[in-house]
């Protein structure tokens, strides 16, 4: 995706898709499973391709990326940054490619722990 048509999601709206969304990793079949909470809804997308959220009650289109994927499957294992959701992540990668920076693992994990994103706002 062209640099030109990213957009960073806000607090707000990140809260609100963790809040309507959770994801878990089911690593017999790499695949991410999207629970959907307000109805249980459960659906599977191959954990080595990008996949489109549809997000209806908020108009938005949230894509997932093959390196966000593998950076968020990566935090699974580690204590201090299991935490995080798929969206969070991506939302971290966002930022940094918006900053011209490299989205690299040490460099999102970085972005997660700080409370500065680097992005003033007006």
């Amino acid at each position: 995706m062209p640099g030109n048509h990213r957009k960073a999601l806000s607090d707000l709206m990140l809260m609100k898709l963790e809040s309507l969304y959770q994801f878990e990793y089911d690593a017999d079949t790499d695949e991410v499973i999207t629970v959907l909470s307000s109805c249980k809804k459960r659906t599977r997308h191959k954990a080595s391709e990008p996949f489109v959220l549809m997000v209806k009650k908020l108009g938005k289109k949230v894509i997932f990326s093959k390196d966000a994927i593998e950076i968020w499957k990566s935090f699974r294992t580690n204590n201090l940054l299991s935490d995080y959701s798929l969206f969070a992540v991506n939302n971290a990668m966002t930022k940094l490619m918006l900053m011209y920076q490299e989205p690299s693992r040490q460099n999102v994990s970085d972005m997660l722990k700080s409370k500065f994103d680097g992005i003033k706002r007006i």
